[in-house]
């Protein structure tokens, strides 16, 4: 398989995962979901509650493209490190940073217009900082947005699998990439996930990550029928012994999401071919600024519902659905302005 075929097991997931994402946070941040609740107490709840968990397919997504670019075929590339890592914090920062600039500008405006519980709190000098370097959790300082833990987390994993694919390359042992990345993610699962003082740190979610990997490299053994199926294995078992050790849904959804693409993405499935649909090829290729743009969007909508409008259920309700089409309008332009002109130049 090309390391440049675009899957469209791929872009569903995105798809899915980026608007729950986006729904749970509707749902979690009142008051719109508080006062449109009577119309649908049950979903809304429900999306509060566990569509938080999508972020788990990001993360497998997330080691699936990284086992992609830096072992296609499970022995280390040719790797450039710090080249490779400027350019994946570049790709990653720049509809960051411009999202961070309208997250402030958004909470700033929903302050004045209404005391909603969950704004942050006018930042300082030195929090912003660490929210524009993406060290805010492991600095201990809050975050500035919803959904910035994450963009910190995925480049410290892909540094991780930079650094471990590089390093095994340097000392001659290309040959255990796979073996080393399956330990890692044992590990991570059954030991480090399991403590939540650790989640601002990268390890803690490598297991999820590796799972990704695993499956990508499960996914193009295809004429190597044996290694496949002991990847595929050793993907479930490994899930397995990790709700074993301590059940936990989303290392649940984690294993799931990489046995779908170990075994929708390989050469013949027809997932991993044909024509995508071009409504599904624009969703996925804005998931990532929808991502970071609806936050923003949601809190100045939240404030002026808030502040003006009826607090009667229908009328909240659909103030929430004209947020998500502002969000997603919001995600058109921040990723036509910033985030695939970022992309060219990096």
């Amino acid at each position: 398989m090309s390391a440049t075929t675009r899957l469209p097991v791929i872009d569903v997931l995105k798809v899915v995962a980026a608007q729950a994402i986006v729904l749970h946070h509707f749902a979690l941040y009142g008051p719109m979901s508080d006062y449109a609740r009577p119309l649908a107490p049950h979903l809304i709840d429900a999306l509060a509650e566990h569509a938080r968990l999508a972020v788990q397919v990001f993360l497998v997504i997330g080691g699936f493209l990284a086992a992609r670019a830096l072992a296609p075929d499970g022995s280390p590339a040719d790797i450039k490190l710090l080249r490779s890592l400027r350019k994946r914090w570049l790709r990653l920062g720049g509809p960051y940073w411009v999202a961070l600039i309208l997250a402030l500008l958004a909470a700033e405006v929903a302050r004045h217009w209404a005391n909603l519980s969950h704004t942050p709190a006018a930042p300082s000098f030195v929090q912003v900082l660490a929210n524009a370097l993406m060290l805010q959790d492991v600095l201990g300082m809050p975050a500035l947005s919803a959904g910035f833990w994450y963009v910190a987390i995925d480049l410290q994993l892909f540094a991780l699998m930079l650094c471990l694919m590089w390093g095994l390359r340097k000392i001659n042992l290309e040959a255990c990439a796979i073996l080393t990345v399956a330990i890692g993610t044992a590990v991570s699962l059954c030991v480090l996930n399991t403590d939540p003082s650790l989640d601002a740190w990268g390890p803690y979610f490598f297991g999820a990550y590796g799972l990704g990997a695993l499956a990508w490299w499960s996914a193009t053994s295809q004429d190597r029928p044996a290694r496949r199926w002991l990847l595929l294995m050793l993907m479930i078992g490994l899930t397995a012994l990790a709700l074993m050790t301590l059940w936990r849904s989303r290392i649940a959804l984690a294993g799931l999401t990489a046995c779908v693409l170990a075994m929708c993405s390989g050469p013949g499935s027809a997932w991993s071919s044909g024509r995508i649909p071009h409504a599904l090829a624009w969703l996925s290729d804005r998931s990532y600024a929808l991502f970071l743009v609806h936050y923003p969007v949601c809190l100045i909508f939240n404030a002026t519902a808030e502040r003006w409008l009826p607090h009667t259920p229908g009328v909240q309700a659909a103030a929430l659905l004209a947020t998500w089409v502002a969000s997603m309008l919001a995600s058109q332009l921040l990723y036509t302005r910033v985030e695939r002109p970022a992309g060219a130049l990096t």
